[in-house]
């Protein structure tokens, strides 16, 4: 800081702080606005902790729905395969009597 006996010296000292001063409310000015857009744009921990809930719900049940789906083709699949099963017992039974009755 320079003595007060020089005038223009302190005129400039001031005018060199304040324009510093300035610069810096500028830049609070800016980070203030970016955690206003910040605040607007991100929710808060218990609206995403509810919506995660939620969302984490519908995979479960999703995950439950898929499970049921494949069972059901399974069992389909295991139906199919005793029909074609049976059909080749009965035309080997069939063969065999055949084979006999001659």
């Amino acid at each position: 800081m320079p003595s007060s006996s020089n005038p223009v010296s302190l005129r400039e000292y001031i005018d060199l702080r304040l324009s510093s001063l300035d610069k810096r409310l500028e830049e609070i000015a800016c980070i203030l606005s970016a955690l206003k857009d910040q605040s607007t744009r991100f929710i808060s921990r218990p609206e995403y902790d509810i919506k995660h809930e939620a969302l984490d719900n519908k995979i479960h049940l999703l995950e439950l729905n898929k499970a049921t789906l494949e069972g059901k083709a399974s069992q389909g699949s295991l139906i199919f395969t005793a029909i074609i099963a049976i059909g080749g017992i009965l035309l080997s039974i069939i063969a065999l009597f055949k084979e006999f009755v001659r």
